[in-house]
């Protein structure tokens, strides 16, 4: 691994969860944040789910972090501190990723869904009027589902060991489209 150059203006932005040292992201955008001549680095930062209600409130008082992306157990805990939620997360009710605007204010939206169905289309995998099943309905999976929901999926079955996680998801799959979905 190759050290970054950080200096006092050098801008943060932290990937948060728990556990943490499984992620990727950090040597990914770092990279790109140099090759792009942009002085930031993305800093892995593991919060203990007992310590996120103490920790996550105190991080937008950080001058120089200027987003966060968010992954598991997080994504729900993570709207407390945004100013605005995209439609997408105020629907799926968690997010994965936070910016913060020149005006210091927070906004936060969710990618997992979205990206998931662009993967499938990218490789030809036609969503529409197919059945899907989800399983794991956290806030990637409640986020797959309402995006496979969105791109006309015709029929979504939901699965998740918490029979609520699952019972919660249907309403927002369901929200904006015709599918048809049980769980």
């Amino acid at each position: 691994m190759s050290a970054a150059s950080i200096t006092g203006r050098t801008r943060l932005y932290g990937i948060i969860g728990d556990p943490i040292a499984q992620v990727r992201s950090p040597e990914v955008y770092t990279r790109k944040f140099a090759d792009a001549g942009i002085d930031a680095v993305l800093v892995p930062m593991h919060i203990e789910a007992s310590e996120i209600d103490a920790v996550l409130p105190a991080l937008p008082r950080l001058k120089n972090l200027d987003g966060l992306l968010v992954t598991s157990p997080f994504k729900t805990r993570a709207l407390a501190i945004a100013d605005e939620v995209h439609s997408r997360g105020r629907r799926i009710g968690a997010v994965n990723a936070l910016r913060r605007d020149d005006e210091g204010r927070w906004h936060a939206d969710m990618f997992d869904g979205e990206g998931f169905v662009r993967g499938l289309l990218a490789k030809g995998h036609d969503v529409k009027a197919k059945r899907a099943l989800v399983l794991g309905c956290g806030g990637a999976g409640a986020a797959i589902a309402v995006s496979l929901a969105d791109a006309g999926v015709a029929h979504i079955t939901l699965c998740d060991i918490d029979r609520a996680k699952s019972a919660t998801t249907c309403p927002s799959a369901r929200s904006s489209s015709n599918t048809a979905v049980n769980g």
